[in-house]
C-alpha cells in the first residue's frame, strides 16, 4: 500500500521525479539493457543520510530519448521497492482538461481552504 510504505519509510515515491534536484548525490553507474532498451543508470543518494530511511534510488533512464522506465528504492530495512513508467506521454496539453476549483463548494462540503494567492 503506498500510504502505508509512505508513512514508514519516510519517502514519497513522487521525489523520484525531481529528487535529483536537490536533497541528493548523483553518481554514474553505467549503460545496461533494460527489456531490451538501452538504458543509462543513476544512483541518487540523500545528502543527509540519517534523514531518509533510504540508502538510494538507482533511476533507469531511457538511453535515446532520455525518459525515465524504471527506479528501485533500496530501504534500509533491505526492502527495494520498484516503480516501472509503462506509459509516458511528454509534452501533453492538460490546460483544456483543467477546471478552476470551486473554493466555496469544497468549504461547504467541509474543507480548510487556505488560498495563498
Amino acid at each position: 500500500d503506498y500510504e502505508e510504505f509512505k508513512e514508514d519509510n519516510d519517502f514519497d515515491p513522487t521525489e523520484i521525479f525531481n529528487g535529483y534536484s536537490s536533497g541528493f548525490k548523483t553518481k554514474f553507474i553505467g549503460s545496461s539493457t533494460l527489456s531490451g532498451t538501452p538504458v543509462d543508470e543513476v544512483d541518487l543518494f540523500p545528502e543527509d543520510p540519517r534523514a531518509k530511511n533510504l540508502s538510494r534510488i538507482r533511476l533507469f533512464i531511457e538511453h535515446s530519448s532520455k525518459h525515465l522506465a524504471q527506479a528501485k528504492v533500496f530501504a534500509k530495512d533491505g526492502n527495494i521497492y520498484t516503480y516501472k513508467v509503462t506509459e509516458f506521454k511528454p509534452n501533453t496539453d492538460v490546460s483544456a482538461t483543467l477546471k478552476p476549483l470551486d473554493l466555496k463548494k469544497l468549504e461547504s462540503e467541509g474543507f480548510d481552504v487556505e488560498d495563498m494567492r
